[in-house]
């Protein structure tokens, strides 16, 4: 019995009217770096219904657009709650300092993996980092208006309550300083800032007011 040879068009709508194929294809365009096409590719598969996360996560992999990253990544957890989904979303989050999402993603992926798992550790360290960050960035706001309307108790609250947050920050420190009236604590603070700074040469401290200026 003799086999039909298959013409080009019917090879190719072969391969399109099969996911698998249609997912190999895309891969090979990814690994040659044609990433338009191997996009344009992963969406056939997805439309074809797809049965796990693999073309979501490698599509949202290779999109610019961070709106469309997550959408993909959103769709890839909806389908099969892959962590892989998770995790690039909560890198998404954060580099739009999206902090609460970010947050909120990570406590969902918590619940579904060990609390020591290397990369979950890693991710909680970036998250609370971020937290940390944002709350010292909303104080030192609270603080120059608090200062703006005169009220320089509550300023001088605001970065206090920031420097405890993060106890090494200089800027933070130097701010301080330049509110207090009392030399003590001015004095003490400015000791921490240079045992912070051990390689600064002298540091000194206007009598009058706390001016701060290095040689």
């Amino acid at each position: 019995m003799r086999f039909k040879k298959k013409s080009l068009k019917e090879f190719a709508q072969l391969i399109f009217s099969n996911p698998d194929q249609l997912l190999k294809l895309a891969d090979q365009q990814t690994s040659n770096g044609n990433l338009d096409q191997a996009i344009e590719l992963y969406k056939k598969v997805i439309d074809f219904g797809p049965l796990s996360s693999d073309p979501l996560n490698k599509l949202a992999s290779l999109i610019n657009d961070i709106e469309e990253k997550i959408h993909w990544y959103q769709q890839a957890i909806r389908l099969d709650n892959s962590d892989v989904s998770y995790r690039e979303l909560i890198k998404l989050f954060l580099s739009r300092e999206d902090i609460p999402r970010a947050r909120n993603t990570l406590d969902l992926l918590k619940q579904r993996i060990s609390p020591e798992d290397i990369q979950l550790k890693e991710l909680e360290t970036l998250v609370s980092h971020s937290e940390t960050q944002n709350r010292i960035k909303t104080l030192q706001k609270e603080a120059v208006l608090k200062e703006l309307e005169g009220n320089k108790t509550a300023a001088i609250s605001a970065l206090e309550e920031a420097l405890n947050q993060s106890p090494e920050n200089c800027e933070l420190l130097i701010s301080l300083i330049k509110l207090v009236d009392c030399k003590d604590y001015q004095l003490n603070l400015l000791e921490r800032l240079v045992t912070i700074n051990p390689d600064r040469k002298s540091t000194r401290l206007n009598s009058s007011h706390a001016n701060i200026s290095y040689a």
